[in-house]
């Protein structure tokens, strides 16, 4: 079965490569590349090479535990084999054997072998070490990658699971964007850590969290303690057996999951009969309270609505770490922004009803002009009532000029914009 799997996984990658899938490509491999001289160019004081490695691994593993989520899953479903008399276990274990095959598997699998390689630059013993615990790293990996996904779907199926996933999601985009406000406090200047290694307690942390066991168990088998080389690979062996555990868990629960409760699918929230009495009584206005209680009711578009919103308070509220105000009164500007990216896709969201619109002669332009009022209907008052608001309390004055001109700006230009990206 995983070997028909593992040609079902790479049947479904065989399409033409893009200039966005190329370039992504030639960036993942730049950042293996980067792992990998952090290892070899610190080859000579071990210490900080560990240091090095152990964050590295923790970023790679991060990455592929996420990257599911960002792309709606990807690869071959559970639900594809819903059907047939499969156990959970054996499904699991197949599956897992189909996601270690693919593109973004090989790049990552190249990034731990900074370990392999490392290791062998110390000696035999070390080397072999470090090819075991690449793999290992590799499987732990792809497998919280599918438990992640796995969660994340079971709690979008409650109104505080999705809310949940939403700031999760919003969250990381806020570190990756203004996270070094934060960081950079405890960590001080990046050329200090790439030539001293990090603080204490970040350092060790590095290590303990799983992506550091790899480097740990490397190091060990250099310094002659076997050991904790064994206690490493052991407790690679027990998270693994537990992740998949977890995961075939997670495939009983989705083979078998009832529809989602009308709380998440079906509230009509702030959005109800009221919308009859004040929209126009004509096809613009049907258009608009059709989408006003989509980004309602729709999971997906309920979901995106979400981590705009946490998106823009939380890459405001970042930089109060730091004591930081004067990103405050851009929370707002850039509600409207992660408005407009989440946005991207509205047409696709409507699956096959899109051909309710397509064979209705001069709906288009009306579909459209509908969704747009819609879209501003609701991001534009939330943004500058957040702009508003965080700029008074701030006592930054110096930027409503400049906010209040930004926010009418994007505001035109990303409901413009959405619409583009969503017809291509």
């Amino acid at each position: 079965m995983v070997s028909n799997l593992i040609r079902m996984n790479l049947a479904m990658q065989r399409k033409p490569w893009s200039g966005a899938r190329i370039f992504w490509l030639s960036v993942g491999l730049l950042l293996a590349a980067g792992t990998i001289a952090l290892g070899v160019t610190n080859a000579d004081n071990p210490p900080l090479a560990v240091d090095l490695l152990a964050s590295a691994c923790a970023a790679w593993t991060l990455g592929m535990a996420l990257a599911p989520v960002f792309s709606g899953g990807g690869g071959i479903r559970a639900e594809h084999f819903a059907l047939l008399p499969i156990p959970p276990r054996k499904l699991a274990a197949g599956l897992l054997g189909a996601a270690l095959v693919g593109v973004l598997p090989a790049v990552a699998l190249i990034a731990f072998a900074a370990l392999a390689i490392f290791g062998f630059m110390h000696g035999i013993g070390p080397g072999l070490i470090g090819v075991a615990v690449t793999l290992l790293q590799l499987i732990v990996a792809v497998l919280l990658a599918r438990v992640v996904h796995g969660v994340m779907g079971q709690a979008m199926q409650t109104q505080i699971g999705m809310e949940l996933v939403a700031f999760y999601i919003a969250l990381l985009v806020a570190m990756v964007s203004v996270g070094w406000f934060a960081i950079e406090p405890l960590t001080g200047q990046t050329a200090e850590v790439l030539t001293e290694g990090w603080p204490p307690a970040l350092s060790t942390a590095f290590r303990v969290l799983p992506s550091g066991w790899g480097i740990v168990a490397v190091d060990a088998a250099f310094k002659g303690e076997w050991g904790l080389v064994i206690g490493a690979l052991l407790a690679f062996g027990g998270l693994i057996g537990g992740l998949l555990l977890a995961w075939a868990a997670l495939l009983a629960r989705s083979l078998t999951l009832k529809p989602a409760s009308r709380s998440v699918r079906g509230s009509a929230g702030p959005v109800g009969p009221a919308l009859d009495r004040w929209l126009p009584q004509n096809r613009l206005g049907a258009v608009v309270a059709r989408e006003l209680r989509a980004w309602v009711r729709d999971p997906w578009r309920a979901l995106e609505l979400r981590i705009a919103l946490w998106s823009g308070l939380l890459m405001g509220a970042i930089p109060l770490a730091a004591g930081f105000t004067e990103v405050l009164p851009f929370a707002g500007i850039t509600i409207v922004i992660m408005g407009s990216v989440v946005s991207g896709n509205l047409l696709g969201l409507d699956g096959s009803a899109l051909w309710q619109t397509i064979l209705t002669p001069g709906a288009e332009r009306i579909d459209i002009r509908g969704r747009q009022w819609a879209w501003l209907l609701i991001f534009g008052p939330v943004s500058l009532a957040v702009t508003i608001v965080f700029t008074l309390v701030t006592g930054h004055h110096w930027a409503w000029p400049l906010v209040l001109a930004l926010e009418a700006a994007l505001l035109g230009g990303a409901v413009g914009l959405m619409v583009v990206f969503s017809v291509f």
